[in-house]
């Protein structure tokens, strides 16, 4: 720590000129050009060899980018489902002749591609989500956890309104349709915002520990001396 034209000895707190190259009190080297301690003493936010943060870890990052993925995809078709596809099925059930056999294929076709398309970035992202949390400890806390349990929530109400789907053959039940409609499209609006609180507790995980701290005392964890404690006289 710099004060005036000292610096303050991290060991033992003695003012030293910038250029010794050892402590005049307890002896801890320098860096002779400068005239720095190799040890950090303050400021911003140290990363020591013993830590590491979501940031750093690759999976995890790859984890974070696929989870906003999957949370975009999931997000688009939960729309699709609520406004377009629920659509053609209430008018259908209004007047089925006012729905031509072209508009329904074609819903059909772009309902099963944004359908798939986001099934499987959710899958994906849900899986390295996982594998995250169990090998490198990462978007986990409780923003994870909220964000687990709603991505749940979210496939379990899809899967019931995919289960009320498998009803639906005619105009005369197109009403149902719509119905499970609607709870897909809320179940993936709910599985696109547990992805998000998933990609924040990937990407914002705090540091910790992987190894023992670094002794005790005012500067523990603050640096590592490997030239140990002073010993013999020690000077005024």
């Amino acid at each position: 720590m710099e004060r005036g034209p000292f610096m303050q000895c991290p060991r033992c707190g003695a003012d030293n000129l910038p250029t010794v190259t050892a402590c005049v009190r307890c002896g801890l080297p320098a860096y002779p050009p400068s005239g720095r301690y190799p040890y950090p003493t303050g400021g911003g936010p140290v990363v020591l060899p013993g830590l590491t943060s979501a940031r750093g870890t690759p999976l995890a990052t790859i984890a974070t980018v696929l989870a906003v993925l999957g949370a975009l995809a999931s997000l688009g078709y939960g729309l699709y489902a609520l406004i377009a596809r629920r659509a053609i099925y209430l008018d259908i059930s209004d007047d089925p002749s006012s729905v031509s056999s072209a508009d329904a294929a074609l819903s059909d076709t772009l309902n099963a591609v944004l359908l798939w398309v986001a099934v499987a970035l959710v899958v994906l992202a849900m899986v390295l989500w996982l594998v995250s949390v169990v090998s490198v400890r990462r978007g986990r806390g409780g923003l994870g956890l909220t964000g687990l349990t709603l991505a749940l929530l979210g496939g379990s109400a899809a899967v019931v309104g995919a289960v009320l789907l498998t009803g639906v053959d005619s105009a005369t039940t197109a009403d149902d349709g719509a119905v499970a409609y609607v709870a897909i499209g809320t179940g993936f609006l709910a599985m696109a915002l547990g992805l998000l609180c998933g990609a924040m507790a990937l990407h914002h995980q705090p540091l910790e520990p992987m190894s023992p701290p670094y002794g005790t005392g005012p500067y523990a964890n603050q640096y590592s001396d490997p030239y140990g404690p002073p010993s013999g006289p020690v000077a005024p």
